[in-house]
């Protein structure tokens, strides 16, 4: 008996020993447990159970190449398997123990421990290497007998540099006599009736480059600053709603230089003169003294006899005193009590030619100021500050002249538009009246 008890005490040393030095493990996992698949942290369902051949574990492969994203093919009569993803071509026959993979243009095969095999009607193949062959990273868990898939990651794009926008000139450069600003701003200094200059131009226009420092030095001069609008740069153009009454937004001729006056006129200016001429004409700016003409280029000069100027014409003194001001800026200068004549037609409507005439004609004989708008083109047509008068009366004259004194309406003419000197006269006693 107390042989029995010290065999016993020594077994139990022994393995207490073995144990101490690691070489005692705990048992594994029954070989009877199901082999599970998890593919980027969810478990797959397979219709037909994993196996193991030559420590190999092999799956449906459908089921893990749907699950990595693949597209998957079957050739009956050439019993070939395929896996699409990307680039990347896998390609394995049955009983076959080589792995064709295409990647792009490169191709390359590998061995397999274990080949593919039909299975109850099911396709396995050995899925560590498809896996791996499609990029995917895999693990093995023997404890619990998982097989543990990780997607590969999508690759890096490749970064598409933005490319610079040229440098813009020097002479745009801010400085106390140059300020490039939104659109938003030059609505709001029209809004307020601010006397402002404002350059509209193109940055790259070399026209735009070359006018700009005769101006800013004229502007220095009166220490005034000169505000840009660059049709290429200026953020929130869409937000003027005058500048297109001033400049064509289609057309490519700049610059364009509109001298604005707390008064609500605004003198626009394409042809530029001398430095003389500029300085004349934004010192006259700076004192309040508006001018409806335009500076004249200084000519070359000539030998033998001058040519004497041309006397204007009808036409031009036309253009000259008869001024478009749309709805909305005839609501402006009533709001501002301003003395003014305005003429209301609509191109649209028929009957309107013959007294326009007479009141073109009228304007070139008075060699005043008479503002109009056609209608027709009018985008606000419910906010002028007359509109009540027009669409009270029926029917509309068409044209009326409206004659505006300090924030108040004196009389308006319709039918009894009936000669250019009736009108001259009408409009030089209202102006005589009340200017």
């Amino acid at each position: 008996m107390t042989k029995l008890k010290k065999a016993a005490t020594s077994l139990l040393s022994a393995i207490i020993a073995l144990a101490s030095l690691g070489v005692w493990t705990a048992p594994v996992q029954a070989a009877d447990t199901p082999i599970s698949l998890i593919v980027d942290r969810r478990t797959i369902t397979l219709d037909v159970a994993p196996i193991i051949e030559n420590d190999r574990v092999l799956l449906p492969y459908r089921a893990i190449g749907e699950a990595l994203g693949a597209t998957v093919s079957w050739n009956e009569s050439s019993r070939l398997v395929g896996l699409t993803l990307g680039d990347t071509v896998l390609e394995l026959t049955i009983g076959s123990a080589i792995l064709n993979i295409t990647k792009g243009s490169v191709k390359r095969t590998e061995t397999l421990d274990a080949p593919a095999k039909i299975l109850d009607g099911r396709t396995l193949v050995p899925v560590r290497a498809i896996s791996e062959g499609l990029g995917a990273l895999v693990t093995w868990d023997d404890l619990t007998r998982t097989v543990n898939v990780t997607s590969p990651l999508p690759p890096v794009p490749t970064a598409v540099p933005t490319p610079t926008p040229p440098a813009l000139n020097v002479v745009f450069t801010t400085d106390p006599n140059f300020e490039i600003i939104a659109g938003s701003r030059a609505q709001f200094m029209y809004d307020n009736n601010n006397s402002v200059l404002l350059y509209y131009f193109d940055s790259r226009d070399a026209e735009s480059i070359a006018r700009l420092p005769a101006i800013k030095a004229a502007a220095k001069t009166e220490g005034a600053t000169v505000y840009g609008i660059d049709v290429r740069t200026s953020d929130k153009l869409d937000k003027l709603t005058w500048l297109w009454n001033y400049v064509d937004r289609s057309s490519t001729q700049y610059p364009v230089l509109l001298v604005m006056y707390n008064s609500g006129n605004i003198q626009k200016i394409t042809t530029f003169g001398s430095q003389q001429e500029l300085d004349d004409i934004i010192y006259n700016w700076s004192k309040g003294f508006y001018s409806t003409t335009t500076p004249t280029p200084t000519p070359a000069p000539v030998t033998g006899t001058p040519t004497p100027t041309p006397t204007p014409t009808g036409m031009d003194m036309l253009s000259r005193y008869f001024r478009h001001r749309s709805e909305y800026e005839a609501t402006r200068l009533y709001n501002n009590n301003e003395t003014f004549i305005y003429v209301y037609f609509d191109s649209s409507k028929p009957g309107y030619e013959t007294n326009l005439e007479i009141i073109k004609q009228a304007v070139v004989r008075l060699e005043e100021d008479v503002f109009y708008s056609d209608h027709k083109d009018e985008a606000e047509k419910d906010e002028w500050w007359f509109a009540n008068d027009l669409y009270t009366a029926s029917p509309i004259p068409n044209p009326c002249v409206f004659l505006v004194q300090g924030g108040g309406l004196d009389t308006k003419y319709g039918s009894d538009i009936v000669s250019a000197e009736y009108m001259v006269n009408i409009f030089r006693n209202f102006l005589e009246t009340y200017r």
